[in-house]
């Protein structure tokens, strides 16, 4: 197991037992990031989100610099920001509350991305699961690599809970525009491939779970 120069940002409002599970599957990888920060944005749930954040994050390895934080902002992409602000790694990856990393995740991407220096971002397919059983991802759903911007006008074909970004490439990019309330992620994923392509590393990395949860 290595432990990788990643910085590792959750957002989370109002689901403390969602995010519980999500820290215990990023701290259930093959190779675990150096760093894990959960970033708070409901005022209503913060002790709540708050104490089962830090009961999780206290199973992660010494090796592993873990944080808890609250934005007083609303929205996904404020707590990102706020998250990424706080982080110190060169590298960056997301995982919303509600999503979980397969063992694999970190280590396929890493390795994926050694062997391709000119890029600065990759993603992964997901499992898509909902309320208790798999969905079959649509054929025009589905992830792609390269330069897939005219495509992404149509549909957000890149999950935050997959990315891995440079940080200099999301710093370059201005981050999340929160001035967005939904679809912040498909924005900047517009910006980012007007500029660069996207790398699609192998294998269903992510369990994207719906339904079943408020």
């Amino acid at each position: 197991m290595s432990v990788l120069p990643v910085s590792v940002v959750i957002p989370v409002a109002s689901r403390p037992e969602l995010v519980a599970e999500a820290i215990a599957s990023v701290l259930a990888g093959a190779d675990l990031p150096g760093e894990l920060i959960v970033v708070g944005n409901d005022p209503a749930g913060r002790a709540a989100d708050a104490a089962a954040a830090r009961t999780a994050l206290a199973g992660a390895p010494a090796a592993v610099e873990t944080r808890w934080s609250f934005c007083p902002v609303p929205g996904p992409g404020a707590a990102r920001n706020a998250g990424v602000a706080l982080s110190s790694r060169p590298w960056l990856a997301f995982l919303d509350s509600d999503d979980l990393w397969q063992p694999e995740r970190l280590r396929q991407q890493w390795a994926y991305l050694a062997r391709r220096p000119f890029l600065g971002c990759c993603h992964s397919r997901e499992i898509w699961w909902k309320d208790g059983r798999i969905l079959q991802q649509p054929l025009h759903l589905q992830p792609r690599r390269g330069r897939f911007l005219k495509a992404s006008f149509e549909h957000c074909l890149i999950s935050c809970s997959s990315v891995l970004i440079r940080r200099e490439l999301f710093r370059s990019l201005g981050g999340f525009d929160e001035g967005f309330p939904v679809c912040e992620d498909f924005e900047l994923w517009l910006r980012l491939l007007c500029r660069r392509p996207v790398g699609l590393a192998p294998g269903e990395l992510v369990t994207k779970r719906s339904g079943g949860s408020s």
